[in-house]
């Protein structure tokens, strides 16, 4: 889990939160550097579980991650039960996980793999959807209905408005089932769904009361802001998403799902796959139109997909088991065509995670990490320069002198000190310091470089 360093922009600052907090104590407002942190607008759930992980297991890298990881996990084991107990198919359950953990999408970074909200989120939103299919299903629903509620409450609360962009899905499933009036009949959900939204709306005019301007900043940063106009560059193509889906090989047997249904089908299968095809096309069309686009906000639609994919293998499989092979010759030829699917994308995920690391956008801010980590094992005192912005440093510099007798000094480009010892990652500032000072070089790696002061030139 800390094989990477911290990222710099949104986890280190969910960082920097969480151990500012773990510092204060629990608040309605997370800060950075002290000052109410309105750059990151979500509800803090995540900060709230990240700050309690530092306050057990003391802050690092592994308490920061550790509820991606948690939430990860979570979601492949529900997968797996929710399709195992509605389907009674080990085979659709087993390939549904499976299908999961084979989007490298999924198992990357800004997801199960670093400190930030997609893991929790795609987890929280996931149980919603099906605890809400299984009170649509259920004769006994009030459980389901008190369930699922809380799931969205819990959704909605790490990532905002995120979850609500599976409505429009869900009601198209209720009218196409002819089950609308019987839902928007029924007073349990109005108590349940309408208490979830009013908790968490209330959050946003509490912490709104206690640091003003917080509600205009939502609106900036998530609403109008977020869906109206390009943030921070990050504007693409209306088919942005289906491009990064086709990423993942097994992306198009979602679909295919809706082909392979028996001539005789089971009409909870059926009506199962729809609900989950509708909820995924739904969130799939609104991150589509918005203008701002970014690769990791497909995340919640992965375990839907990933149910469809499982169901699209297992029906494969079915199907050439009907051949009339011997016994033994067809459990070999499902176990080959397990392979043959899940391989490849298997092998791409492990690829994209460990090897291809230093391609990877903000590589250059990660160095950081790794040279900090490295000498404050080494050294008493050391100076780090950075450029502008980066929580990186300042995780770095807060959380390391805990953990080693080590002094670091985060400081800007200026007068260099005799005998200080200072890291650079970035060529320009080294490259100027040269010009200007002798200097003795200790240690590096990739474009860092670590220097002992010496004289002025």
């Amino acid at each position: 889990m800390d094989f990477l360093p911290v990222w710099n922009f949104d986890e280190a600052r969910r960082a920097v939160n969480a151990l500012e907090m773990a510092d204060d104590g629990y608040s309605l407002v997370p800060t950075f550097r002290g000052e109410p942190d309105n750059w990151g607008t979500k509800p803090p759930l995540l900060i709230w579980v990240q700050t309690t992980f530092f306050k057990v297991l003391g802050p690092g890298v592994i308490p920061l991650r550790l509820p991606s990881a948690l939430a990860g996990f979570a979601t492949i084991l529900l997968l797996y039960f929710f399709v195992h107990k509605r389907s009674g198919s080990v085979a659709w359950a087993f390939f549904s996980a499976l299908a999961l953990i084979s989007f490298k999408g999924y198992c990357d970074y800004h997801v199960i793999r670093t400190g930030d909200y997609d893991a929790l989120l795609t987890f929280f939103t996931t149980a919603f959807l099906l605890l809400l299919y299984r009170s649509f299903e259920s004769q006994r629903s009030t459980r389901w209905i008190v369930f699922s509620s809380l799931a969205l409450f819990l959704a909605a609360m790490t990532k905002g408005i995120v979850v609500f962009l599976f409505a429009p899905g869900i009601v198209a499933y209720l009218l196409t089932r002819k089950k609308f009036v019987n839902v928007v009949s029924d007073y349990r959900y109005y108590i349940g769904i309408g208490l979830a939204i009013v908790l968490w709306v209330s959050y946003y005019f509490l912490r709104n009361s206690v640091s003003p301007g917080y509600l205009e900043a939502v609106w900036s940063n998530e609403l109008g802001g977020r869906f109206g106009s390009s943030l921070e560059s990050h504007k693409n193509v209306f088919w942005f998403y289906i491009y990064v889906l086709l990423d993942a090989p097994l992306f198009l047997f979602g679909p295919l799902a809706f082909f392979l249904f028996p001539k005789v089908a089971d009409k909870k299968v059926t009506s199962f796959l729809f609900y989950l095809g509708f909820c995924a096309f739904s969130f799939w069309l609104f991150l589509s139109l918005a203008q701002t686009k970014i690769e990791w906000y497909k995340a919640p639609i992965i375990p839907l997909l990933s149910i469809m994919i499982g169901y699209s293998i297992h029906r494969i499989i079915e199907l050439v088991q009907v051949i009339k092979f011997e016994e033994r010759k067809s459990a070999l030829l499902s176990i080959l065509m397990c392979v043959v699917f899940f391989f490849p994308p298997y092998r791409l995920v492990i690829d994209e995670v460990f090897r291809k690391k230093e391609l990877r956008h903000g590589w250059q801010w990660a160095n950081y990490g790794w040279m900090m980590e490295r000498l404050s094992a080494k050294y008493d005192a050391f100076s780090v320069v950075r450029n502008d912005y980066n929580a990186t440093i300042d995780f770095y510099s807060e959380v390391l002198p805990r953990k080693h007798d080590v002094r670091i000094n985060d400081r800007y480009e200026g007068d260099y000190g005799y005998a200080e010892r200072i890291l650079f990652c970035d060529e320009d500032q080294f490259k100027r310091m040269a010009d200007r000072y002798q200097y003795q070089f200790l240690e590096g790696i990739d474009s860092c470089w670590f220097v002992k002061i010496l004289d002025k030139r």
